[in-house]
């Protein structure tokens, strides 16, 4: 359900101090499990095999925030591997320390984002939207695994 939308605000773009364009901006007030995050709900998330990385994972000492980072590593074998509708191409080689995992028992609302966003790159008729949501961190969905020096 949409709550209220803002009229579309055109916004200069300088560098140095000269115009190279603009972008327009428009904000959009929408309700939380509407129509527009259906098929997306904390049972309904996309699950990533455990097999492209090296298990267990280990836990980033970072600070700020509330959510456990931790250190994913990639096989090989996935370093190359098209493992997402925006991935790399399959020729082009990702570093093992590619993915980096978050704790979402602090971030249900964020995964939600990237649930709808990866449902978007999924649609053909969106294919252009990948050159958007590069900008974003490469989602691929949740990875179930053992923390390094945690107990049962």
């Amino acid at each position: 359900t949409t709550f209220g939308e803002a009229t579309p605000e055109k916004l200069p773009l300088t560098l140095g101090g000269r115009s190279t364009g603009s972008i327009v901006v428009q904000c959009v007030v929408v309700q939380r499990g509407g129509p527009e995050t259906q098929g997306v709900c904390k049972g309904d998330l996309t699950q990533v095999e455990p097999v492209h990385f090296e298990l267990p994972v280990k836990r980033l000492a970072v600070s700020g925030g509330t959510a456990g980072f931790f250190k994913l590593a990639l096989k090989r074998e996935a370093c190359s591997a098209a493992l997402g509708p925006c991935s790399p191409a399959p020729t082009q080689e990702r570093a093992p320390e590619h993915y980096i995992g978050k704790d979402l028992s602090h971030a249900e609302d964020e995964v939600l984002f990237y649930e709808m966003a990866l449902r978007l790159q999924k649609r053909p008729e969106q294919a252009g939207v990948c050159r958007l949501l590069g900008f974003m961190f490469e989602y691929l969905g949740i990875l179930n695994a053992d923390v390094e020096g945690a107990g049962p």
